[in-house]
């Protein structure tokens, strides 16, 4: 029962996850297409949106060990 509890993910850390990959996704397209400018915006948002899902991480108080960063 307990593994359980601690496998749960909240929906704003699934939301936050979800926008990571897909700005990081999107990042890599356009700097492959070699659109610079919206490439490193991208990147750029990526990176905040990392730190924030850490913030979260550290403020909820959870030890989510499953090596995601």
């Amino acid at each position: 029962m307990s593994q359980s509890k601690n496998l749960r993910i909240t929906f704003g850390r699934w939301l936050v996850r979800s926008m990571a990959i897909l700005v990081s996704t999107i990042a890599a397209i356009d700097l492959l297409k070699q659109e610079y400018r919206e490439g490193l915006i991208l990147v750029l948002a990526w990176v905040f949106i990392i730190s924030a899902e850490r913030r979260m991480k550290s403020l909820s108080g959870d030890s989510d060990k499953d090596g995601s960063q």
